[in-house]
């Protein structure tokens, strides 16, 4: 049985699925820590306090969403080498002056 090219997604396609789901699930994190700050919940939830107060949690929510951004920002521009080169400047930019600030 000959397997097809088409069979396979982009890897793109698929870091995309990825980071959105880890996106996703970091923004519920920050959720339940942030609303476990503001009021209590009937049991408590000691992970979600460290996760909300570790910086590098922040720093990985950050990077998956300006990935998200940047690859979509790619995609609408119509694609090609030297404008995912810049936009991954652009990124890397974002990345290091969020991280100084942070």
């Amino acid at each position: 049985m000959a397997e097809t090219a088409s069979d396979y997604h982009p890897l793109l396609t698929t870091l995309r699925l990825y980071a959105g789901w880890l996106l996703a699930c970091l923004s519920v994190i920050y959720i339940v820590g942030s609303y476990q700050e503001l009021r209590e919940f009937p049991f408590k939830l000691s992970l979600a306090k460290e996760w909300i107060e570790s910086s590098v949690i922040l720093h990985v929510a950050f990077t998956t969403f300006i990935f998200m951004l940047l690859s979509t920002v790619h995609m609408a521009l119509g694609r090609g080498v030297w404008k995912g080169v810049m936009l991954a400047v652009i990124g890397f930019a974002a990345i290091a002056v969020f991280m100084v600030n942070a």
